[in-house]
């Protein structure tokens, strides 16, 4: 078939698609008309008098079908969405096979969704993400085999075809025996940023389509360099996971821990665009803090990295940080769980339950329940077993302790002068009295067994660490302010006392960025997520906290999950001039370059801030011209930023970012290096790159991070000196 036969072919292929849109649009239509008529029909009916019996029945009735009516057109409505993106690019590749003992060639069109001729029933697009499309993928033309549920079909590959598909057009096609062409790759690289992580399914390399569809495994970590679409990877690989095991998991299953906002925001449209629900995304502090007291100011990533890049004492520096890596240790993990189960019955408050100055339940039997009756449950647990028993008991009508409480409040009521209750009202006083009661007694059993957590945290960090962390620590606690590095070993003593919940609802969990997380934060998901599969990824280059991770070591923390290692070499990202500067930034000599060309790396000496300004905005004035759709100017901290931000705002066009908001297309930002991890920009320009500014390991490690950002342009602006090693 050549390249007309095959602009037929799509014509038929979009005729039908859009056959389909127009059948369910009708029927969209078809089901709003029937709510209408129904409602009108109640309304005639019924709206005029009271309600009969037989009327009640069928205003129910009403509400059932309306429920189903609204689902049936949700579904449409979600269906006729993907419809109209595929009618405008309904495929991406062809492959042609001869299934082994048969004589009948297939041609078999790949695409992000499935299309089945509904007229006769033919399947006319075969989704990316099915056993047969892995073919596309994986094999070399000639004999090979794909995997079904019962095992393997053997085929003879005859053909792999790739097209280029722009509204229904038909612009390229290659036929090869790669398996991603790298016309189309380089097509698709060199285009410019919408600031929105996009798909990448018509460009699946080998090496990524194994990470996407292993199903064998319940742990996948995956080091890969900047750029190698690490982040890409794993929400394909949550699509396809989602596809393939639809009937027993759905987005609600699903959770992503991701390092700040914008990316959160950056990536929640890929899934969508693979025809799945956006699945829940959230950051550590963000999920961990919410069970802790909300008297607490809890601080979360990024400031304890802002806290740290502003220090500008090494010494000072050096010890915070020490702080920060020995709350987050696998030694903080083994000190918490031994002095937990030495002292966990110690932890309560025994005492007599008192109430009227009477002695409901006396603090004998709180021990002999507590130490013996329920000594293998949580502590959480136990409370709760005896809260009921005693609530439970205090419900008995013929409890003397109610009785004795009422005849007090009756009396309270008379010495108030109010004799002239009825004997309902008196009634309603009693259970309104007796349910405040309840709450009270509640309240002092809590009382009693609500262990401690914080200052249990407190006493192990003054017993088994050094003096300058426990001060430290206590001075924060004292503000009522839990710093990130805290929240974890607290919430980790949260758990060992049942008071944080293992989740049986989630079954796939993918971490981003891991190089920046404890040993504390792993133990914690390990023991939560405890029947959860996991997908992890990292750069060890791009470390910004300072943990010294090294993700292979991942591994020991999750022991009774099956684990495998992936290592990502290729950079799709930045050009070969750039990825050859990053490499004098870090080097890696395993990382390869995707042939892609561009300009060298920008190098601009300014001697004072007069000159800085007006060298900066000619600059970003010249890039705007270059048509790149996204620029970032990228600073080390977001105090730099602010104050950049307060120079240029009234001389140019320009946007500060923080945490929470979403990037925009075609802008030019001010940025933290902090808020950059997994982002991508047309063009970056490094405001300061000064060798006062960044003169640490740690600080080489973020420059890294920030000029490994950059797709076609990097320019780096100096002060002074600039180590030579880097140019």
């Amino acid at each position: 078939m050549n390249f007309e036969q095959e602009k037929i072919k799509l014509a038929e292929i979009t005729s039908k698609i859009s056959k389909k849109i127009k059948y369910n649009n009708n029927e969209q239509e078809l089901m709003l008309e029937d709510v209408i008529e129904d409602r009108r029909h109640i309304w005639d009916e019924y709206s005029h008098g009271a309600l009969s019996l037989e009327g009640l029945r069928e205003i129910s009735n009403m509400n059932m079908l309306h429920v189903i009516q609204q689902q049936q057109y949700e579904r449409l409505a979600s269906q006729q969405k993907n419809y109209r993106k595929m009618v405008k690019n309904p495929y991406f590749a062809r492959i042609d096979i001869l299934e082994k003992g048969e004589q009948n060639i297939e041609n078999i069109y790949i695409g992000r969704n499935s299309f089945i001729d509904e007229d006769s029933s033919d399947v006319l697009i075969c989704d990316w993400r099915a056993e047969i499309s892995e073919i596309f993928y994986n094999s070399e033309l000639g004999k090979t085999s794909y995997n079904i549920p019962n095992g393997s079909i053997d085929v003879d590959l005859l053909l792999r075809r790739q097209f280029k598909i722009e509204n229904g057009e038909l612009l390229i096609m290659f036929d090869n025996d790669i398996v991603i062409n790298d016309d189309i790759l380089q097509m698709e690289l060199g285009k410019t940023s919408d600031t929105k992580l996009k798909t990448i399914i018509s460009t699946i390399q080998k090496e990524q389509n194994s990470i996407i569809r292993d199903i064998s495994y319940d742990l996948l970590l995956v080091q890969g360099s900047a750029g190698s679409g690490k982040t890409s990877i794993a929400l394909h690989r949550i699509a396809f996971l989602l596809y393939r095991y639809r009937k027993n998991i759905n987005s609600q299953n699903v959770l992503i821990f991701s390092p700040n906002n914008i990316f959160n925001a950056y990536i929640s449209d890929v899934l969508p665009e693979l025809g799945e629900e956006k699945v829940v995304q959230t950051g550590f502090s963000e999920y961990f803090s919410a069970y802790l007291p909300k008297k607490y100011t809890i601080n979360d990533a990024l400031e304890q990295v802002e806290m740290l890049l502003n220090i500008k004492n090494n010494d000072e520096k050096e010890k915070l940080s020490n702080i920060i890596r020995q709350k987050g240790s696998v030694e903080m993990i083994d000190k918490i769980t031994d002095y937990f189960e030495k002292n966990k019955d110690k932890f309560i408050r025994f005492d007599d339950l008192k109430y009227f100055d009477q002695i409901l339940w006396n603090k004998n039997s709180f021990i002999e329940m507590h130490n013996q009756t329920y000594k293998n449950d949580t502590l959480y647990v136990r409370k709760n077993k005896i809260k009921n028993i005693v609530l439970e008991w205090l419900e008995d009508p013929l409890n003397k302790v109610k009785e004795t409480a009422f005849k007090k409040l009756d009396k309270k009521i008379t010495n108030n002068g109010i004799n002239h209750y009825s004997d309902h009202e008196l009634e309603q006083e009693h259970i309104q009295f007796w349910m405040e009661s309840i709450d009270i007694i509640t309240k002092k059993i809590d009382d009693i067994f609500d262990f401690d957590y914080i200052n249990i945290y407190l006493d192990i960090l003054k017993q088994f660490f050094n003096n300058d962390i426990y001060e430290f620590t206590k001075k924060m606690i004292d503000n009522k302010i839990i710093s990130y590095a805290d929240l974890f070993p607290i919430n980790f003593l949260q758990f060992l006392g049942g008071y944080l919940p293992v989740q049986h609802k989630i079954s796939q969990i993918v971490i981003d960025e891991c190089q920046d997380y404890s040993p504390v934060q792993y133990h914690l998901l390990n023991l939560i997520f405890k029947n959860a599969k996991f997908t992890i990824l990292g750069d060890i280059s791009q470390q910004i906290n300072i943990f010294n991770n090294n993700i292979e070591h991942i591994p020991k923390i999750f022991p009774n999950k099956k684990s495998k290692f992936f290592k990502l070499n290729k950079s799709y990202r930045s050009t070969v001039e750039i990825n050859n500067f990053l490499q004098k930034l870090q080097k890696n000599d395993d990382i390869i370059s995707v042939e892609r060309h561009g300009e060298p790396p920008n190098f601009i000496k300014y001697d004072n801030k007069t000159e800085h300004q007006p060298l900066l905005i000619k600059k970003i004035n010249e890039l705007k011209t270059k048509n790149f759709n996204s620029i970032a100017i990228i600073c080390k901290t977001q105090t730099e930023c602010e104050i950049l931000y307060a120079q240029l705002k009234d001389k140019t066009k320009v946007r500060i970012i923080e945490n929470n908001d979403i990037l925009k297309h075609n802008e030019t930002v001010i940025i933290p290096v902090f808020l950059t991890k997994g982002l991508e920009f047309d063009a970056v320009i490094i405001n300061n790159a000064s060798d006062e500014i960044w003169c640490t390991d740690q600080d080489r490690q973020l420059l890294y991070v920030a000029c490994s950002r950059a797709l076609h342009s990097l320019t780096i602006f100096y002060k002074n000196d600039l180590t030579t090693l880097i140019i």
